[in-house]
């Protein structure tokens, strides 16, 4: 049988869920626009896919993100003038997208389709070489982070067709996006966005502890909780940040580093000596898995 993807997110209440998005979507002021669930397909490749009946529109469907259209994310129009029908439909993606990183919601004054096609051009981005890049704002994990991840103008790009923009966290919680200021100058929409050395950087790191999130549940997955997944990613994210001002430049070393951790149950990060050991040995070349090793077992043994 095949095994579920991990994530580093909590299952929501999905009482509780329901009737935080059903308040938020209902408090919509004349001319806003219409309200739209964005669903990242891309998370429904290890089950059922959603099944939308009413109006909907892919996001990944011309020009250079046609071949993706199987896991494009979806518009999903919201019907919020009817109060019975919104909780069936809330209810129904709730439910189909608990403990994924993969339900948001947009209001936006565009019809879906032309909200479709605005949303693809700030998805097929490029790197400062030229180099394509998806950028990944559906995935929610990726949408928390982008307004300090890129340039002011850079979101405001993104974010300009839209009016609100909400996403259901990694603590299934649903949390207001921070939209870029009014008064921002947008980046030029008649081309692509292309991403800064820094923001490329920004992402990288920012996205660090989820790749380590994977790579774990696959080599080392009795190492991962099966409550508190947040709270995994809160210890993951202390690490990466420790591993940055050491120099820990590796990704093997990095992992090497992540199940000592989880296999101290974080106690390794509040040892004020392991701080200064990993300065001193993050650029050995040879053996510094069993230095690890051997340095986390001579802190168990030492008194408390």
């Amino acid at each position: 049988m095949k095994t579920r993807t991990y994530f580093a997110c909590d299952t929501p209440q999905m009482r509780a869920l329901c009737q935080q998005i059903e308040t938020a979507l209902a408090k919509t002021t004349d001319g806003a626009g219409a309200w739209f669930a964005l669903v990242d397909t891309a998370f429904d490749h290890d089950g059922p896919p959603l099944t939308w009946p009413s109006a909907h529109a892919r996001i990944y469907a011309h020009d250079r993100l046609a071949a993706l259209a199987e896991v494009s994310p979806l518009l999903c129009e919201l019907r919020t003038a009817h109060a019975p029908t919104l909780q069936r439909e809330v209810l129904r993606l709730v439910s189909h997208t608990a403990g994924r990183p993969m339900l948001g919601f947009v209001q936006s004054r565009l019809p879906a389709d032309d909200l479709a096609r605005e949303l693809a051009d700030v998805a097929a981005v490029s790197t400062a070489d030229g180099q394509p890049f998806l950028l990944r704002w559906a995935d929610t994990r990726v949408a928390e982070y982008l307004p300090q991840a890129l340039t002011a103008a850079h979101w405001a790009r993104v974010t300009r067709a839209v009016q609100q923009w909400w996403i259901v966290d990694r603590r299934g919680e649903l949390v207001l996006l921070a939209l870029a200021d009014p008064a921002q100058p947008i980046a030029d929409a008649d081309k692509p966005i292309q991403l800064t050395d820094q923001e490329l950087s920004h992402l990288i790191a920012a996205g660090e502890p989820d790749a380590l999130t994977q790579v774990l549940s696959e080599h080392f997955s009795d190492l991962l909780p099966r409550e508190g997944r947040a709270e995994l990613h809160c210890t993951l994210q202390r690490l990466c940040a420790l591993a940055r001002r050491c120099g820990v430049e590796r990704f093997a070393r990095l992992q090497s580093l992540a199940v000592a951790v989880l296999g101290t149950r974080g106690a390794l990060l509040d040892d004020p000596k392991f701080e200064p050991w990993l300065q001193l040995h993050a650029h050995d070349e040879q053996g510094f898995e069993d230095a690890l090793a051997l340095w986390v077992e001579s802190a168990e043994e030492q008194p408390a």
